[in-house]
């Protein structure tokens, strides 16, 4: 039997097993709850800010990511991590409290006559940049850590 080229890639069990802890360390970390229910709030949010503030798509996407991304990221940074019950509360509120900051800067910027992707821009810095600087200041933590 001629070969083409292709080589057939059988892993090794420990490879296997390997992969398989880190994807279950993943799944059952002290973080996944916290990333899914961010997710899961970012979607109709983004959705509420572009159709309740006739803000278009720029607001939407970015309070979207400031939610996706924004809120996993800030409780990485945060001193505690918590049971996954906790963590839920603790994801909500922070969705509730950077949503809040975020349609505030992005009312407030769009009222002083910056244009909506202006206003979207300078509200996801303030609302993303502003709490992470927030929990530095209030922590005392280096942000890279």
């Amino acid at each position: 039997m001629a070969t083409t080229g292709f080589y057939y890639f059988r892993p090794l069990e420990s490879d296997v097993s390997g992969v398989l802890e880190r994807t279950r360390g993943w799944l059952f970390g002290p973080e996944t709850p916290v990333l899914l229910v961010a997710i899961v709030v970012a979607l109709p949010t983004a959705y509420s800010v572009q159709h309740w503030l006739d803000s278009g798509f720029e607001a939407s996407f970015l309070v979207l990511m400031a939610l996706g991304v924004g809120v996993p990221q800030l409780y990485d940074r945060w001193p505690h991590q918590y049971e996954p019950p906790l963590a839920v509360a603790w994801a909500l509120a922070a969705c509730a409290v950077v949503t809040a900051v975020f349609v505030a800067v992005y009312v407030v910027a769009n009222g002083l006559g910056a244009g909506t992707p202006i206003a979207a821009i300078v509200a996801l810095l303030v609302a993303d940049l502003g709490t992470l600087a927030v929990i530095k200041l209030w922590t005392g933590t280096a942000m890279s850590e």
